[in-house]
């Protein structure tokens, strides 16, 4: 049979408990959710913030913020009245968010950094290509304008072909490269968005 944890049973027990029954209620948050909401409303600051610097992925303990999040204004909710639950939750929510925010945000960070380099090396990659591009560009005019001048012999006309296929594969790659910097900037800009939003609000 299920067992049904209150929040109460928090103040009691140690951080290694803590951060155990965390990981029992984020794994039955789907299958029984009211369950799991007894467990993780709990408003102690030191509880959540053991939490966050013991578990593994912070990721977990975001993802916890967010099935808070949704619970509120749920009917189905039996942890108390309607009204003061929701009340609970909203304050539970800015706790976690507090104690979460110092790990939350210097992952971020790191990842941001990691992105930025990627981005930076792939800026590079990119000008080479246009700048091979460029350079295959202007000697393709110059066969082109050699050839309006005197008949190009077999050999200008290999390089000629050879050059205009050239100019093709490096496009093509500057295409795909260009779509990875789309990606990346995408999710910086989304990492930096999440980075405005981690905070508690109200602030406590």
């Amino acid at each position: 049979m299920l067992k049904q944890f209150v929040p109460a049973e928090f103040a009691h027990w140690s951080p290694d408990s803590w951060l155990r029954q965390f990981r029992y209620a984020m794994s039955i948050k789907d299958t029984h959710p009211e369950a799991a909401l007894k467990v993780l409303i709990d408003t102690d600051y030191d509880r959540w913030k053991t939490i966050c610097e013991q578990v593994d992925h912070i990721e977990l303990v975001a993802a916890a913020i967010e099935f808070l999040g949704k619970s509120l204004g749920n009917g189905t909710k039996r942890c108390l009245k309607s009204r003061q639950c929701d009340q609970k939750i909203e304050r539970t929510i800015d706790v976690a968010k507090l104690a979460a925010i110092d790990k939350r945000d210097e992952k971020m960070v790191i990842e941001i950094n990691q992105l930025q380099e990627k981005y930076s090396q792939l800026s590079d990659i990119q000008a080479k290509y246009a700048d091979n591009v460029h350079q295959s560009n202007k000697e393709l005019q110059k066969i082109k304008h050699q050839s309006e001048i005197q008949q190009a012999d077999d050999r200008t006309k290999q390089r000629k072909s050879s050059l205009q296929r050239q100019i093709t594969q490096e496009y093509a790659s500057q295409k795909k490269v260009q779509e990875k910097l789309t990606k990346i900037e995408r999710k910086i800009r989304i990492l930096r968005q999440i980075r405005t939003t981690i905070r508690p609000y109200p602030c406590i």
